[in-house]
């Protein structure tokens, strides 16, 4: 698996061979789907893309894979649908000569979208939840060359309506109510603006456990709020 750190900004050119668990990929074969995003200067990979190269990887090394069915769960804010959370796991077999099978790998990817974060979530926010969910799994198994954000999540968050770095009325009525979906989305927009190093920075300072997250308001604000102060820093 790749340990290059990917920074926010600057310009990153996807390169022309790449390895997952000792296995070569090369860029030829996977040119339709990179995409260069104008907005930020960097290619990103297609959630499409990584599941081609785990086909690839374990056609050649005789592996069999499975998408697990995704937990869906719908948001709400103030009794109004707001989105969905979608969680799954990816897990690779290695099928044995002697019939027996052995676990090789697994990993699980999380999502949350909003139906007006986005001109394109507008439609199909649903569809953009599972979609990301899968593609973060097939990150933190290593396919994540291009960095942890696919080129839908990033077109996605370029498109978003709301751009403001600081917690607005409506995030603080949600912490008063107890309504952790405002949160968690506001979580995810500053993600993609501040990188996925400073967000692990924050995570790490915090001691957040990601498993927890989705349904803690303490743990969500606190992790908000630090990452609000962080990329005010990156801005300065």
């Amino acid at each position: 698996m790749s340990n290059k750190q990917f920074k926010p900004t600057g310009k990153f050119i996807i390169p022309d061979k790449w390895s997952v668990w000792g296995y070569e990929f090369e860029r030829i074969n996977y040119e339709q789907y990179i995409i260069l995003m104008e907005e930020n200067n960097r290619e990103y990979m297609k959630v499409e893309g990584r599941l081609a190269q785990l086909n690839e990887l374990c056609t050649a090394l005789k592996f069999s894979y499975t998408i697990h069915k995704p937990e869906k769960r719908e948001l709400f804010i103030n009794n109004s649908r707001a989105g969905f959370e979608y969680q799954t796991y990816i897990s690779v077999t290695k099928h044995n000569t002697d019939g027996t099978s052995t676990g090789i790998a697994s990993a699980p990817g999380t999502s949350v979208e909003f139906w007006d974060s986005s001109e394109i979530n507008f439609n199909y926010a649903e569809e953009n939840a599972e979609t990301s969910a899968i593609g973060r799994a097939l990150c933190f198994l290593g396919f994540n060359t291009g960095g942890i954000d696919t080129y839908e999540r990033m077109n996605r968050a370029i498109s978003a309506k709301k751009t403001q770095h600081t917690i607005s009325p409506q995030y603080n009525q949600a912490v008063k109510n107890n309504n952790i979906a405002p949160i968690l989305q506001k979580i995810e927009e500053i993600r993609l603006i501040i990188g996925e190093e400073s967000y692990n920075e924050s995570i790490t300072r915090l001691g957040v456990d990601l498993n927890l997250i989705s349904s803690d308001m303490r743990l969500a604000t606190s992790l908000l709020k630090d990452m609000i102060i962080k990329s005010k820093q990156l801005s300065s």
